[in-house]
């Protein structure tokens, strides 16, 4: 079994350096263009699905359906699940995150940005290990609940590096160094039981176009 696991092209959230938590933004022109740039390289790959997966929230969902639709696949049926949605991060929904423009505390945006695992709830949000928890469920769970083959999983930056937290090889370093760029794909194959990464934060589209807006923001 093999996992694509994709995070959502870019948002007018992205571009505006704001938290987006699971505010239900859609992409905007760059985020959809990264989509069907990933897709048109996929299928020169040859790489076809046998099931996809998304986050519930529409810029994960609509990353997806470009993605399939360049691949020659868009009648492949999408499920969603919501154990793969993005950390909800209550009061800082829709905050900026731009240094002396920031809506939330200095210091918590700084302990969010470099040690999430050991930061307090976000007020009225998740925390980190909740989110550890839920992703890692539907990451253990996917061969039980899914049948054998190449899967697309369709999610968001937090989300993602929630997911493949335990299987780092320092988990304590939440981020592996930033948040994954918009579109960029970790590859995960079933060996012997266990999950492991293959290919990590890969860009089937030209480096130049990916645009870290800021660190940490998913």
């Amino acid at each position: 079994m093999r996992l694509y696991v994709i995070r959502h092209g870019e948002t007018e959230y992205n571009e505006k350096s704001l938290l987006q938590g699971q505010t239900d933004v859609e992409l905007n022109a760059l985020g959809r263009r990264l989509a069907v740039l990933t897709g048109d390289a996929m299928k020169k790959e040859g790489i076809r699905f046998d099931g996809c997966v998304s986050s519930p929230l529409m810029r994960a969902v609509h990353t997806a359906e470009i993605l399939l639709e360049r691949i020659g696949q868009k009648d492949l049926p999408i499920r969603r699940d919501r154990r793969i949605i993005e950390m909800c991060i209550g009061d800082w929904e829709g905050k900026s995150v731009l240094a002396g423009a920031s809506d939330v505390d200095p210091e918590l945006m700084e302990r969010f940005k470099h040690d999430p695992i050991g930061m307090p709830r976000i007020p009225n949000g998740e925390t980190t290990e909740e989110v550890i928890a839920m992703t890692r469920e539907f990451l253990d769970r996917f061969p039980d609940e899914h049948p054998d083959g190449t899967w697309l999983v369709s999610t968001h930056g937090f989300a993602v590096r929630a997911m493949l937290n335990s299987l780092f090889p320092d988990p304590a370093d939440f981020w592996q160094g930033s948040v994954p760029l918009n579109c960029a794909v970790s590859i995960l194959d079933l060996e012997n039981g266990k999950w492991k990464i293959s290919a990590f934060d890969r860009l089937y589209y030209d480096r130049s176009l990916a645009v870290d807006r800021y660190s940490g923001n998913a």
